[in-house]
């Protein structure tokens, strides 16, 4: 008579003999994916070094200590809405005719636009007189930081968005966005405002 615990044992192997063989725990395809994980880990970290090692050995005396970290760091950030605007009311979030842009998915990037280096054609800084704030003054853009509430004092700064200039209103100092800098900052200025860009030429 057969051992019935030598039949179980017999049993067991015969059907661990059918099963399929376990998976490789590591794969071709696995270590490419993980790979291009790294890869792109990698790359969005030099990313963020290179953003805070950003150069601003020309921005920092341009705009002074206040204005660029006021640039860098207040909220809200407001664009006074200029005449003509068709973009709808709700916009001017925090204050009447100034539509918000706090809320931008790229703020971070919107706001280093104004303080590295490399965003501006430092050789055709000059003097030039920037009008005032006013909505009647497109295509000069005026862009608020930190106006969070009615006793604040918030910095604005001005933009002419066909010629790229850039400064504080009422001052006589400019410097130039390069000009891929300054259409970027125009097609995204024209589309919040929702001004025709053909309203938009220079009047300088």
């Amino acid at each position: 008579m057969n051992d019935p615990a030598e039949a179980s044992m017999a049993e067991r192997a015969s059907s661990e003999e059918s099963w399929p063989p376990a998976p490789r725990l590591v794969t071709f395809r696995g270590c490419v994916f993980i790979l291009l994980g790294l890869s792109f880990a990698f790359a969005m970290a030099l990313a963020i070094v290179r953003t805070r090692h950003m150069s601003t050995e020309h921005t920092a005396p341009f705009w002074g200590e206040a204005v660029a970290k006021a640039i860098r760091l207040d909220r809200p950030v407001e664009l006074l809405r200029p005449s003509g605007s068709t973009a709808v009311k709700d916009l001017d979030f925090y204050h009447p005719g100034w539509i918000d842009l706090t809320e931008l998915r790229d703020l971070g990037y919107f706001r280093r636009v104004f303080l590295a280096d490399e965003n501006f054609d430092w050789s055709n800084a000059r003097t030039m007189t920037i009008p005032p704030a006013s909505a009647d003054q497109w295509p000069w853009a005026y862009i608020r930081f930190g106006q969070s509430h009615p006793q604040a004092v918030a910095t604005t700064i001005a933009v002419h968005l066909n010629e790229g200039w850039v400064g504080v209103p009422g001052g006589d100092r400019v410097a130039c966005l390069n000009e891929g800098m300054r259409r970027r900052i125009a097609y995204r200025l024209q589309l919040f405002a929702k001004v025709n860009a053909k309203s938009a030429e220079p009047e300088l």
